[in-house]
């Protein structure tokens, strides 16, 4: 039994961008339906018909993954940030991560939230600010050390809409080849700044997080300057992938519900291959 449908346009039989089905085949089973292309554009025509009448579809050459214990079905989707904005907002419910290629250029560097912040060496959580102190809440270390990292929101147009897209330290590393402890923590290095006017084909990651109503962000997992989005899905090993620990931002530009302070007092902080105290 089908119980909901995720996709943009989906009474448009035109559309061949993705459709997710969400099936229930027993009380406890459920199983969720990825269609592509044809096939998608095939399903939004039945769904503008109306018509009730039972059909069958032979899923064939699927290339399963699991996403977070479940299985899924893997494929990139070159889109445009209408089409983000559409795949959140007519989704009415939770359903399977997905990842999708977007071809946008920097307007600008966001700086109200800094561009780092100070991450645990030991499980690479953001160092919480407890009093004088930094505090890990995972690792639960009165001696924790921190590192600094890069967190960059990024203005991005792709030529009729904007969005702001998230990039965490793995990225940035790959693209600039700099680490942020090495860069100057006040001011916004020359090197973040040159990213404005640029272009980037961007893999964005789409987390539980971008369904709730207060979304602003999407994050990156992935960036290459010089991949276009046609070959983008063969050649994976060009893009790194998103740091465990290092998830989604919230409606407030917060990781797990605490803002950014790129300069929390207390706890030790490594500058490049040194640890310094905070004063």
């Amino acid at each position: 039994m089908i119980r909901s449908v995720q996709g943009s346009d989906l009474k448009d039989a035109a559309v061949m961008t993705r459709v997710v089905v969400r099936f229930v085949i027993e009380p406890n089973v459920v199983v969720y339906l990825s269609l592509w292309d044809e096939a998608a554009a095939t399903f939004r025509g039945l769904i503008s018909s109306g018509e009730r009448a039972q059909s069958v579809t032979v899923v064939t050459t699927v290339n399963p993954k699991i996403f977070g214990g479940s299985e899924s079905i893997k494929k990139k989707e070159h889109v445009s940030i209408r089409d983000l904005n559409k795949f959140i907002s007519n989704s009415d419910e939770q359903t399977q991560e997905a990842e999708f290629i977007c071809k946008a250029r920097v307007l600008e560097v966001l700086q109200q939230n800094g561009w780092s912040f100070i991450s645990c060496t030991g499980c690479s959580r953001k160092l919480d600010q407890s009093g004088n102190s930094l505090r890990c809440n995972r690792c639960v270390n009165a001696n924790v050390t921190g590192v600094i990292k890069y967190r960059i929101e990024l203005s991005v147009d792709d030529g009729n809409d904007n969005a702001t897209f998230v990039v965490f330290d793995r990225e940035m590393l790959s693209l600039i080849k700099k680490d942020a402890a090495t860069l100057t923590v006040e001011q916004l290095p020359q090197c973040l700044g040159e990213l404005g006017g640029k272009e980037f084909v961007f893999q964005i990651h789409v987390t539980p997080f971008n369904f709730t109503p207060n979304h602003r962000t999407f994050t990156v997992c992935g960036i290459s300057d010089h991949i276009e989005p046609e070959t983008f899905n063969t050649k994976e090993a060009s893009i790194v992938g998103g740091e465990s620990g290092e998830t989604s931002a919230s409606a407030g530009a917060s990781v797990e519900g605490e803002a950014y302070d790129p300069n929390p007092t207390g706890g030790q902080v490594k500058d490049g291959n040194r640890k310094r105290p905070r004063e």
